[in-house]
């Protein structure tokens, strides 16, 4: 369908010319609105919400599993801070790039702006307001799908786009990565605890609004075709 160089992955993202994202015709990975706009019409913008506190479990647990060897060779922040800590540690952490990930992540990748806004240029919004301000810009996406339902969305997503059903080869399922990957090791979870809990919701105030809206106005935020 596509030939290779028509492809752009966000990892290549911050490398990639102008012509090159021009030239693309599939553009994947976590992409911000900001980085939606670079990209010139026509476009259809197609995303997958994800439940905000499971993002979050998520994120520390696969930063947690990396081994120590895989986390030196990569050299980012991330793992080495979720190694370092407990749980709820992670979530009451004020390092910047701990924050920059969990603090309510899922709204502000909606918020246009020159980039990720970082808590501090929004702290004074109510959830509320923020929420709403991400959701105006979903709106404007082509399909939009849930994570919890994917199977389903899956094939909805070819459909609205004019293609015959194909399978789905899964990908980056942690029991799968954990198991064949020698970079990763399974790693125990923690018992959720009434502080966690509220850690994660303090951290997902706008976030949580904001996908339960998504969630209520379900088949609207799709084509007819998928609906």
């Amino acid at each position: 369908m596509f030939q290779p160089e028509e492809f752009l992955h966000f990892n290549s993202w911050d490398g990639a010319t102008d012509d090159q994202i021009r030239q693309a015709r599939f553009i994947s990975g976590h992409i911000t609105s900001s980085d939606i706009a670079r990209v010139p019409e026509p476009k259809r913008v197609v995303t997958i919400l994800r439940d905000p506190k499971d993002r979050i479990l998520s994120l520390y647990y696969f930063w947690r599993s990396m081994t120590d060897d895989y986390v030196d060779r990569l050299g980012e922040p991330g793992p080495v801070l979720a190694k370092q800590r407990s749980l709820i540690e992670f979530l009451q952490s004020e390092e910047l790039f701990i924050r920059y990930h969990v603090d309510n992540a899922l709204v502000r990748s909606f918020l246009t702006a020159d980039s990720y806004p970082l808590p501090s240029t929004y702290g004074s919004l109510p959830p509320e307001e923020l929420a709403e301000h991400a959701l105006r810009q979903l709106r404007t996406y082509f399909f939009v799908g849930f994570q919890e339902r994917f199977d389903e969305d899956y094939v909805a997503i070819q459909l609205s786009l004019g293609l015959a059903p194909q399978p789905m080869a899964r990908h980056n399922v942690m029991a799968d990565v954990t198991a064949e990957d020698g970079d990763f090791e399974p790693v125990d979870r923690e018992l959720m605890t009434p502080e966690i809990q509220k850690a994660l919701a303090q951290l997902t105030s706008a976030d949580t609004i904001f996908y339960e809206a998504a969630r209520a106005e379900g088949a609207t935020l799709r084509p007819k075709a998928a609906r």
